[in-house]
């Protein structure tokens, strides 16, 4: 009775968002309001993944847990999820890669929510530990044994072997593996094996791939029988080049391999790192697979009023630090958009600490012993991070602080989802000036952003 309350309770309020959500699509036109309602969607949907697990939790526990199963589209199923988690990764930076083997059968008997779930966890937890490079889902159909086989790799830090007996157990702490550094790894891979051996599947780390992770499924599934062959000269198949040259590589290889029979179409958009509008010269399926090589620039430019005062660069006064790339686009939007600041950003505690000392080589050539510009005004720390946490990372740049002259320090205020007096008496304990509870309000940051004088 616990579960079904909790099922409706929930998932109502979810359905009346994505929805909704979906609906506003024809009422946002601009660049910068698709991209934030591209992030909300995915959110969203995330969200409804979460409250799946958490419910999944319940329902095996007390011996609940009913199959959906049902003859579904495997592939469309596939290829919705990775929409939803493209999102995040493009936001990251990472290439997120998906394949089918060429004989994957159309239609299968599975409950393909539950399956979705646990291919959701498994891309989730490699964008965590992945900072650049790719994650990549691989999908194959054994006839002989009726069985699904996938698996998801990445090139993030992996984990060392010491830690990997942990790595299905619920709440555990990876303690060997380094370069790691997070309070636990949740229910997420817990719910994972369980939902699999719901399945008559199994679940495993592979221990000879490296670098990065490496995660090996099988699930039983029944197959349809009698499906249409699709040839390879059916297929629609388009790649978009950068040059004619490598077009001219990729088509001769080609024809090659497979013949005259199958020549997907070529299409060449000229764009390189200085066409800023290239995207704008395609439709909006070839914007969806182009990503454009990051560009970075950071104006050296001085501020009018303190030229007799400073030969320091203009440098932006807040630092927001958080692993998750929704947060940071969330805050910096705020930040922004609200209250016409300019923010720099950092994924993880060691990122944030190197910037904080990049920021200190600036004393080097300013002339001006009363110049503060070398300290960041406000620091928004996330506490749970890996490679470094926001408690080790505040404690270094209290560190730094000490090792100058001048008596200004920067004002570094928690951003977390725990809202427990003890965890914010930590906080408090490691150096942070100020405790923020997640989801962060504009309200919140106004009153941090007046009590710094920003």
């Amino acid at each position: 009775m616990l579960t079904a309350t909790v099922s409706h309770d929930m998932r109502t309020p979810l359905n009346v968002i994505n929805g909704l959500l979906n609906n506003l699509d024809s009422y946002i036109t601009n660049d910068v309001g698709r991209r934030f309602l591209g992030i909300i969607k995915n959110s969203s949907k995330f969200m409804s993944f979460l409250v799946n697990d958490l419910l999944d939790f319940f329902q095996i526990k007390h011996g609940k847990f009913k199959k959906n199963l049902m003859w579904v589209d495997f592939k469309s199923s596939i290829k919705e999820l990775m929409d939803i988690f493209k999102v995040g990764a493009d936001e990251k930076g990472i290439h997120s890669i998906y394949s089918f083997s060429p004989n994957f059968p159309k239609t299968l008997y599975i409950d393909a929510q539950r399956i979705k779930q646990v291919i959701l966890n498994l891309l989730q937890n490699s964008l965590k530990f992945t900072f650049q490079g790719f994650i990549k889902l691989e999908v194959s159909y054994d006839y002989l044994l009726s069985t699904i086989k996938l698996s998801v790799s990445d090139s993030g830090i992996g984990i060392q072997p010491e830690d990997r007996g942990k790595l299905f157990t619920l709440f555990g702490k990876l303690e060997a593996t380094q370069q790691i550094n997070t309070n636990g790894i949740g229910i997420g891979l817990n719910i994972c094996r369980q939902i699999v051996e719901m399945f008559q599947g199994t679940i495993e780390l592979d221990g000879n791939h490296s670098p990065g992770c490496k995660f090996n499924l099988t699930l039983k599934s029944q197959h349809q029988e009698q499906e249409q062959e699709i040839k390879l000269s059916e297929i629609d198949f388009e790649v978009n080049f950068e040059s004619n040259r490598n077009r001219k590589n990729l088509s001769q290889r080609y024809k090659i391999e497979y013949g005259n029979s199958f020549q997907p179409k070529f299409q060449v958009s000229n764009c390189s790192t200085d066409s800023l509008n290239c995207t704008q010269q395609m439709n909006l399926s070839q914007q969806q697979a182009y990503r454009q090589t990051p560009i970075q620039s950071e104006p050296m430019l001085l501020n009018t009023d303190l030229k007799k005062k400073c030969s320091c660069p203009q440098l932006n006064s807040i630092l927001i630090v958080d692993d998750n790339i929704f947060n940071l686009v969330t805050l910096e939007a705020i930040l922004s958009l609200q209250f016409k600041l300019e923010v720099d950003q950092a994924r993880n505690g060691m990122e944030a600490v190197q910037k904080v000392q990049d920021r200190f080589k600036i004393k080097s050539i300013c002339d001006n012993n009363q110049c503060h510009k070398s300290i960041y005004k406000l620091i928004l720390m996330d506490c749970n991070m890996p490679i470094m946490d926001g408690f080790q990372a505040t404690q270094e740049i209290r560190k730094i602080e000490a090792t100058i002259d001048k008596p200004k320090k920067s004002y570094i205020a928690a951003l977390t989802a725990y809202s427990t007096d003890s965890f914010q008496q930590k906080c408090l304990d490691f150096g942070m000036d100020a405790f923020l509870t997640k989801p962060i309000s504009a309200d919140q940051l106004n009153k941090i952003l007046k009590d710094n004088s920003l």
